[in-house]
């Protein structure tokens, strides 16, 4: 559920611009395009669920007004973690370079003070199945209260691994999905998506490593006619898990993974929306 890269990476710039609502009582960030809806798009919407640091990062906010001005339609971020995320901000530490050499013994240490401080949190409130149903219910909630007839979901870490979850649990929820650097899911999980789904991965990554993400791609590409759906798997060489919501913008190689991975995001979306 939670990495070393995940306490890991950086606050983007910039001030969002868009408002906090409410969807079936949960806290959610609305970006809501500049310019009146396309004809024929007044009943699609854009979810993005986000990492383990939830909305306090501000991250999610500020790719979601991206989103908002490049599909011109409403984006929303709930808030998964109702107010109490299972790592804050204040925790997460900077993102300076990427290689492969191991890291320092004493940055597992803090790695798992960490984990054990967020155990609670994650047992009692935010644990997998415990999300998953809360934003199963939001994504309810949000069609019949604001006529939402298309559905598309891009998750970051945390959020990648809801996406596949909810699928898992309930199919018909989205009508499209890009899903990166996900937490921890199963193969029998994500044989259960029935839209067109994109993964973005990464270079270095404990909770979806290559192996594993060319498995899932072979899956994919192994499906007969009937449950066959449009897929991608794009790799982003020297990035590690959390460069889609967290890019370290001082290294080149991350930031031009950050922003191709963005436009990968947001161009699927509008594909198959």
């Amino acid at each position: 559920m939670i990495c070393e890269n995940c306490t890991r990476g950086t606050k983007l710039p910039g001030t969002p611009t868009g408002s906090m609502i409410k969807i079936n009582d949960t806290d959610t960030y609305l970006a809501a395009p500049s310019a009146p809806v396309t004809p024929g798009n007044e009943h699609k919407a854009v979810v993005i669920f986000t990492d383990v640091l939830g909305l306090p990062l501000g991250n999610s906010q500020l790719i979601a007004d991206e989103f908002a001005k490049k599909l011109n339609l409403p984006v929303y971020v709930p808030d998964m973690f109702m107010g109490h995320p299972p790592l804050n901000p204040q925790q997460m530490t900077s993102v300076d370079h990427f290689d492969m050499t191991p890291r320092p013994f004493t940055n597992k240490l803090r790695f798992y003070a960490l984990l054990i401080g967020a155990l609670p949190n994650i047992i009692l409130t935010n644990g997998p199945a415990k999300v998953s149903a809360r934003m199963q219910a939001w994504a309810e909630a949000l069609r019949k209260e604001k006529g939402v007839e298309r559905l598309g979901a891009v998750g970051h870490c945390y959020g990648g691994m809801v996406i596949i979850k909810m699928v898992a649990a309930k199919q018909g929820l989205f009508q499209a999905g890009v899903v990166c650097h996900p937490g921890r899911i199963s193969l029998q999980e994500a044989e259960m998506v029935d839209f067109p789904c994109a993964f973005a991965t990464a270079q270095v990554d404990e909770s979806f490593p290559q192996p594993v993400a060319k498995e899932f791609e072979a899956a994919f590409a192994a499906r007969d006619e009937k449950t066959k759906v449009p897929y991608e798997f794009v790799f982003y060489p020297g990035t590690t898990h959390g460069f889609a919501a967290r890019p370290a913008l001082h290294i080149q190689e991350v930031k031009e993974a950050f922003e191709k991975v963005t436009e990968q995001s947001w161009k699927w979306i509008e594909k198959h929306l």
